[in-house]
């Protein structure tokens, strides 16, 4: 199965660095990518994704508040969420995971591995997620 990735960044260094890191893990995936939040919201309305890549800081909104957008608006919400940031401290990972953002990723620390197991565990809140949903509908 393909999974369907969006990244969300303005870098594009950053996003062929992270395009590099799913090349070298060798998983089944098609990358999307947009530079802001206005674009990456266009694209979500016309595409769902298995799991989203979002930079903390883009040059029209901050992270956190697209994501809260999103939540809002209940696009793609179902796809997990998995925070970037070239600014990485606690406070902020604390943040994002507290509001709902299913993980977190400093820029810094970025290999194929810490992506690929970041990727692998929101994949699980997904269907985790999902079952929860379809045993809420019974």
């Amino acid at each position: 199965m393909t999974l369907q990735i969006l990244i969300i960044d303005d870098n594009s260094i950053d996003r062929m660095a992270l395009s590099r890191s799913f090349k070298a893990s060798n998983m089944d995936v098609a990358l999307s990518e947009a530079v802001d939040g206005s674009s990456a919201y266009k694209c979500l309305l016309q595409q769902s994704f298995d799991c989203i890549f979002l930079d903390y800081r883009l040059p029209d909104t901050d992270g956190l508040s697209f994501f809260k957008l999103l939540t809002q608006e209940k696009v793609a919400i179902a796809a997990p969420v998995i925070m970037l940031t070239g600014e990485g401290n606690e406070s902020l990972a604390l943040e994002a995971i507290q509001s709902g953002i299913d993980g977190y990723l400093p820029k810094d620390t970025l290999t194929p591995e810490s992506r690929k197991l970041t990727t692998e565990s929101a994949i699980k809140k997904l269907a985790k997620r999902r079952e929860s949903d379809e045993t809420d509908l019974k």
